[in-house]
């Protein structure tokens, strides 16, 4: 059974003009998926997650946070940076 995506408050128009300004790329990907679904262009996560290329999983944490906390909640998750090399870089003389 597919969850329902939730209601997305702000207009397609706003969410595309921010799109268009934001420079973190990661943020610009959860602002493309609140748009295909304001603006219509996707109706379900798992077109959402093909259109964007991540995995339904992922959209459906974006859009969880999005219910619960609104735009400014999806905005401010936080990416980790990745795991740490095992040994520190070498320098040379």
């Amino acid at each position: 059974m597919r969850k329902p995506v939730p209601v997305i408050q702000e207009s397609a128009d706003a969410l595309k003009a921010r799109l268009k300004h934001e420079p973190s790329r990661a943020k610009r990907q959860r602002l493309h998926a609140l748009y295909l679904v304001a603006s219509r262009h996707a109706t379900h996560r798992c077109e959402v997650a093909d259109l964007l290329g991540v995995s339904r999983n992922t959209i459906g944490r974006w859009f969880a946070t999005y219910a619960v906390g609104g735009l400014d909640a999806v905005l401010q998750i936080s990416v980790p940076a990745g795991k740490q090399p095992a040994l520190s870089p070498t320098k040379c003389a």
